[in-house]
């Protein structure tokens, strides 16, 4: 089967999103997440000090930092799920559609 993804535009505003992964990607992306309005939670097994100064700078409530890997169920509750980690994507996937998250690489 042929995928074809579709570019689409979203209002984020007040949207929970859940962004597995804490590197340069991660953090690019959790910036301008959170720049746009949304509510974001980072799970990663180590969480890098410029997420902590993000987490000063918008708050604890915009921004939630977990420090653990991903684990199945994590995607609950989530309307967005971002992953920023090439050895997880497959499962993080599975976990989401159960709950009807948009999964992104």
């Amino acid at each position: 089967m042929d995928h074809r993804y579709f570019p689409f535009f979203v209002d984020i505003t007040g949207k929970k999103v859940l962004q597995v992964g804490a590197g340069n990607i991660a953090l690019r992306r959790t910036e301008s997440l959170l720049r746009f309005g949304a509510d974001v939670t980072v799970t990663a097994s180590e969480i890098r000090m410029e997420f902590l100064q993000l987490q000063q700078k918008y708050g604890r409530k915009r921004l939630e930092l977990i420090r653990s890997p991903f684990m199945h169920g994590m995607t609950r509750g989530y309307e967005l799920v971002l992953t920023a980690t090439g050895d997880e994507k497959r499962r993080i996937w599975k976990s989401g559609k159960s709950v009807k998250s948009i999964i992104s690489g």
